[in-house]
């Protein structure tokens, strides 16, 4: 098998988000969203050569990757 060089990997990275509380600090809210922007992605592959398998380093491709998350806790008494 033939090594062949491989790009650096470079992501454009977005975050946003907000920590609130609310009634006394009883209730509580974090919000966020990302979304990353890849380029010249690194990924492991794998690849059957005869009746070994190997594992090989390489770029993949571009990949966006994007998503949300909230978490809300609340309680009776003050935290």
């Amino acid at each position: 098998m033939l090594l062949q060089p491989y790009a650096d990997e470079k992501v454009n990275a977005y975050e946003a988000g907000f920590k609130s509380e609310w009634f006394d600090r009883r209730v509580r809210a974090n919000v966020s969203t990302f979304y990353y922007d890849y380029t010249d992605l690194q990924v492991y592959d794998l690849m059957l050569v005869g009746a070994i398998t190997e594992q090989i380093f390489t770029n993949a491709s571009n990949a966006k990757i994007y998503g949300a998350e909230a978490e809300i806790t609340a309680c009776r008494w003050k935290a």
